[in-house]
């Protein structure tokens, strides 16, 4: 092949794949989801922010974060925030690309002493590009090992932590990546997600009427799993 031949074949790549891009993120048709339909339904609070990167690291500097921090009452708590937060700060100049993405996290009973911590990140457009969820490999350092496994028609991504010994598991609906330490959190939102419990219960719709959205987070309460949490901080 000529060296003229090649240069018209790599341009006609390139703009080929240019003009992929430019449909997939401004031409093609939205099927946006809203994060909560996506909470399981045993969530004991959901906790919803816009700017997650800016808010976070505004707790992280807070006078509040550094008390609970050093508070033994809240060590449990504290400590499997800072997992996620760990992973994906590391990532940070990545998701900053990504632009401004709403995050919406809940915290979850799933054995009658211990709970798991649910995470949603809407991708907007983003999520469309295989590229994206190819990308995880280049992602991970040697002390992460990715696998892949199928549950429900949806792919589930499990990133091991080698130092850790801890799994985190992600997956995609639509525009929204859902990710958690539990396993059977992440499976039962691909069970419910298409006959939400929570997003579609009137309480949460009338409740959601009456947010704004200029704090940094909104948090929802579901008191009907409040005393199973309220039990694991208790000395019984």
């Amino acid at each position: 092949m000529s060296k003229r031949r090649f240069l018209y074949t790599l341009l006609s790549l390139i703009t080929g794949y240019m003009a992929y891009l430019a449909y997939t993120l401004f031409f093609s048709p939205n099927a946006n989801l809203q994060p909560v339909y996506l909470i399981p339904k045993d969530a004991v609070f959901i906790v919803e922010t816009q700017e997650p990167v800016e808010n976070w690291d505004k707790i992280r500097e807070s006078e509040l974060w550094q008390h609970l921090q050093q508070n033994d009452y809240f060590a449990d708590l504290t400590s499997s925030i800072r997992k996620i937060d760990t992973l994906f700060h590391k990532k940070k100049k990545l998701f900053k690309l990504f632009g401004t993405r709403s995050l919406v996290f809940s915290i979850h009973m799933y054995k009658p002493k211990d709970y798991g911590i649910f995470y949603v990140i809407d991708l907007k457009k983003i999520a469309k590009l295989q590229l994206l969820k190819s990308y995880f490999n280049t992602l991970l350092d040697d002390d992460y090992v990715l696998s892949k496994r199928s549950y429900n028609g949806h792919e589930i991504i499990e990133l091991y932590d080698k130092t850790s010994k801890e799994t985190l598991y992600l997956s995609f609906i639509q525009n929204q990546l859902i990710a958690s330490y539990v396993h059977s959190l992440v499976e039962a939102s691909i069970d419910q997600y298409q006959k939400p419990a929570i997003g579609r219960h009137f309480n949460f719709i009338e409740v959601h009427k009456h947010t704004g959205y200029d704090d940094m987070f909104r948090l929802y309460l579901h008191y009907g799993y409040l005393d199973d949490y309220a039990r694991y901080f208790s000395d019984e």
